[in-house]
């Protein structure tokens, strides 16, 4: 155990410094969201940068019929890995109290962390949703695109991130996402408009989101949150964003 918990620990501490050289020694950066753009802004503020999003295939959710209309919908959906840093227990703490009994909580990843994913399974029993909850484990693409086409939201709790693809994805399948306001998500998601974004760890705000959710009507909100991502992501701007930032490392 000392040698594998030594072993990584070495990994990281090479992996740090050849990030490091990297960040000096680069002639252009490209940061895929604002807050990414600030930190490198003063990390290495004499390299020049150009902000642009990573590629989604938005295509593959964009073709997924609707199993249902979204305001006939009664579940909510997690996509992501079975990790501490993603706020799944705050999220099973909010469901947990919401008012809307026919509600379903839909938590698609792998058990990345085999022991978090357990204490998942153990909340949801605990505070008597179990029933409520499906642990779906890792989903392919075409099973997360049906998972999305029968939800009502999105909903991403995460304490820290990038920029997640999933919420890009879920958007062009037409649903509202309620998420946290960290890293590069409020460059995507406008808070009312897409769906909600709350504080990271912050239940009660959780709660009152994932309720408003479901007291009202949320197709002009899904509508929204479908042109967004759609205006912000295609195979166009993706090729012009890489032929901008090798210009800019040419010209340096």
């Amino acid at each position: 155990m000392q040698r594998d918990v030594g072993a990584k620990g070495l990994y990281r501490r090479i992996m740090g410094m050849l990030a490091n050289y990297a960040l000096h020694h680069a002639d252009a950066l490209r940061p895929v969201s604002s807050s990414a753009a600030e930190q490198l802004k003063q990390y290495v503020p004499e390299i020049p940068q150009h902000t642009f999003m990573a590629w989604v295939d938005v295509a593959s959710f964009a073709r997924v019929p609707r199993q249902k209309p979204l305001n006939d919908s009664q579940s909510l959906v997690y996509a992501g890995v079975l990790i501490p840093r993603k706020g799944i227990h705050f999220l099973l703490d909010a469901f947990s109290q919401l008012d809307h009994p026919q509600a379903r909580l839909v938590i698609a990843g792998p058990p990345d962390n085999p022991t978090y994913a357990a204490e998942l399974r153990q909340q949801a029993q605990r505070w008597g949703i179990a029933e409520r909850v499906e642990f779906t484990g890792g989903l392919s693409q075409a099973d997360l695109g049906l998972q999305f086409s029968q939800a009502r939201a999105l909903v991403l709790p995460s304490l820290s991130e990038g920029l997640p693809r999933v919420i890009v994805e879920a958007m062009v399948a037409g649903l509202p996402v309620i998420a946290t306001t960290v890293s590069g998500i409020p460059d995507i998601v406008v808070d009312g408009e897409h769906g909600y974004l709350v504080p990271p760890e912050d239940v009660p705000a959780l709660l009152k989101a994932l309720q408003n959710i479901y007291d009202q009507d949320v197709t002009q909100m899904g509508a929204e949150a479908q042109a967004r991502a759609n205006s912000f992501f295609s195979t166009e701007r993706f090729v012009d964003g890489y032929r901008d930032l090798f210009a800019l490392a040419e010209r340096d």
